[in-house]
């Protein structure tokens, strides 16, 4: 006999196969377990808070969709068949997979959970990076962080294109319309090379400098076009010029052959969190609200 086989004394074959195509309802296992563990329809009604009429309902369609009793309504209380002692468990096991999808699904609608992409500036602070986000990540353990570095005019292009949410980094012509939140100030130094006369000196003048490669104190520089830092340290290196950027940029691999000496006046730029315009997602705004 072609479909589920079962005697007429505990199963009956109401139907050849599983409908193609039909899946099980939540709904109908969720009161088939019930009535399981409960040992009667009345008794699944009042843990689920609904008539017993409607549990029956959702029992019978799924032993419709199955093809075979599940449920042998003659007993008191009443008991499984095979096929519902087979099913059981495996319901048991959906009811958690949705009830742990649900929880998932909650934590991310409140932004407790879900992927975090953050670029931000290479050789950028690292004491100001963690402050920035140690605190929020701390308070939402669910939340994937993935951080990535770059150069200010690719974190500008990874926003645009929404491959990040948000980023770490000075003011350009470039990202000055996105929303961004200051974090910090930092004076300004001047990155020479080892072996030049500004070196010998323990503060570099404005008016002094020639051939400034970069220049933090003008928000409008783009870096389309040449390497943001690495690029320039290199040239630097090589005596090709200077740069005016923060002064945690001193730390630099190029240490052996670039100094930083402070700036004269002194003066003061920042560092900011910028946010993609694609950046939607709970886990972006709970971020936002934590900047106060």
């Amino acid at each position: 006999m072609d479909g589920i086989y079962r005697t007429e004394q505990s199963e009956h074959v109401l139907h050849d196969d599983l409908l193609e195509g039909e899946r099980l309802g939540p709904r109908q296992l969720e009161c088939f377990s019930a009535v399981a563990e409960e040992g009667g329809f009345t008794q699944a009604a009042a843990r689920l808070n609904i008539s017993q009429t409607a549990v029956t309902k959702q029992v019978h369609l799924l032993e419709k969709s199955l093809g075979t009793r599940l449920v042998d309504r003659s007993t008191k209380p009443v008991t499984l068949t095979d096929a519902g002692r087979y099913l059981l468990p495996l319901a048991r096991k959906a009811i958690d997979s949705l009830d742990e999808a649900t929880r998932e699904m909650r934590s991310y609608q409140q932004g407790e959970a879900g992927p975090l992409r953050v670029g931000f500036l290479r050789n950028c602070d690292p004491q100001l990076l963690v402050e920035t986000f140690n605190p929020f990540l701390r308070a939402h353990p669910g939340v994937l962080f993935e951080p990535r570095s770059a150069s200010s005019h690719e974190l500008f292009l990874m926003a645009k294109k929404g491959s990040i949410d948000a980023f770490v980094c000075m003011e350009t012509r470039e990202n000055c319309a996105l929303e961004h939140h200051r974090l910090r100030s930092y004076p300004l130094v001047v990155l020479v090379p080892r072996e030049s006369g500004f070196a010998q000196q323990e503060v570099v003048r404005d008016g002094d400098l020639t051939n400034v490669l970069f220049d933090a104190r003008d928000p409008l520089q783009s870096s389309e076009g040449f390497p943001e830092l690495e690029g320039n340290l290199l040239r630097i290196a090589c005596g090709m010029g200077c740069a005016v950027l923060h002064s945690f940029t001193g730390n630099n691999c190029y240490g052996d052959y670039v100094v930083s000496r402070p700036l004269e006046p002194r003066v003061e730029t920042s560092i900011y969190l910028f946010f993609s315009d694609c950046a939607k997602s709970p886990v972006v705004q709970a971020l936002r609200g934590s900047l106060g």
